[in-house]
């Protein structure tokens, strides 16, 4: 649930993970692609994997049919980093790990502290590490290789974007589950100690992160979905300090190879969706409204390739899911995908 504002037990019951020995990868044929995170509903169980193959063909339930089981309940984020994927099942509290090449499940972590479920949010990688927010307010350290926590560093209250610049890590604390009192702060860790050394001040409810090839940090506060409305923060990342507000509503981000921000705002209280460009270079505003976004009943995330701008409709959070394909060049319409419930995060996959 990148968005949503929901009440979670963390008594909620942990999905078992097989003590059986790890399985070799096929890696007869890697696969590429797109591999498509379908969030599902919280606690239905439903989170599944779309694969969208070199020629657009889609095949929804992916990840059961390469597993024969289940993803998990509530996938939140998804990223490829030194040959595998990592994906955040939240109300699982779990990260599968998937082998690139064959897409198939090699290790499921099951993130618990003292019994009780940490659930994740969002992760990012770094040398032989990877970091992933969790809800009980830390950020967890886990080897690559051994596929363990080998450390974790207490942040803010519900931790959920994560980005890496400078050599710190940039924490988006939002509070979300003590609504109307959300938190309203970005924590900064340094990478060599883990040690939280700084607080910036945003605004309520943060949630995305994202970072351009300078360093600077691009932070998304959500508000309170009413009066308190979104808007875009730039941090400056050696110094730790809030340096412009780009005015623009923005609930999800991603950021181009050729340093473009594209931004993606669901308008909760009228349900209308958006997506404007900048510059991040000189954070000038290339388009306000760069597709017609009439169609798009809830726009849930965006991935930018070489061609092509994708966008993941959730239309309105109960039905099967909408991949949509514009040429990023023009905005023009190309084609349109079903996929699974909740479509949230996009991925191209290269062997």
């Amino acid at each position: 649930m990148k968005f949503s504002i929901y009440i979670v037990f963390l008594g909620l019951l942990l999905l078992a993970c097989k003590e059986d020995p790890l399985p070799e990868p096929d890696n007869t044929g890697g696969k590429e692609g797109l591999l498509l995170l379908n969030e599902g509903l919280f606690q239905q169980n439903n989170a599944s994997l779309s694969f969208i193959d070199s020629e657009d063909a889609i095949t929804n339930d992916y990840f059961l049919q390469q597993n024969e089981r289940l993803l998990g309940d509530t996938g939140n984020d998804m990223i490829v980093y030194g040959g595998k994927v990592y994906i955040v099942v939240h109300a699982s509290s779990t990260i599968e790990v998937l082998d690139k090449s064959s897409l198939k499940s090699v290790k499921q972590i099951n993130l618990q502290h003292q019994g009780v479920n940490q659930l994740p949010r969002f992760v990012v990688g770094h040398g032989a590490f990877i970091y992933v927010s969790t809800y009980d307010g830390f950020v967890n350290k886990i080897d690559t290789s051994s596929f363990t926590v080998s450390n974790r560093v207490a942040v803010g209250n519900n931790p959920e974007g994560l980005a890496i610049s400078n050599d710190k890590i940039f924490v988006a604390n939002s509070g979300g589950l003590n609504s109307p009192n959300y938190d309203s702060t970005v924590s900064v860790i340094d990478l060599a100690t883990l040690q939280v050394t700084d607080e910036i001040f945003i605004g309520a409810n943060i949630g995305e992160l994202t970072v351009d090839s300078e360093g600077d940090v691009y932070v998304v506060k959500r508000g309170n979905y009413s009066n308190d409305p979104s808007e875009l923060f730039v941090l400056d990342a050696q110094n730790n300090y809030q340096k412009s507000n780009l005015g623009i509503a923005a609930t999800s981000l991603f950021m181009d190879e050729d340093d473009k921000l594209w931004i993606a705002h669901l308008n909760y209280g009228n349900n209308t969706s958006n997506v404007a460009v900048i510059d991040a270079a000189s954070e000038t505003v290339l388009s306000s409204n760069f597709i017609n976004a009439s169609d798009i009943q809830s726009l849930y995330g965006i991935f930018v390739d070489e061609e092509y701008l994708y966008c993941m409709d959730a239309r309105g959070f109960t039905l099967t899911g909408n991949l949509k394909k514009y040429n990023k060049n023009t905005g023009v319409f190309v084609e349109e995908f079903d996929t699974g419930l909740n479509p949230n995060t996009l991925v191209k996959i290269k062997n």
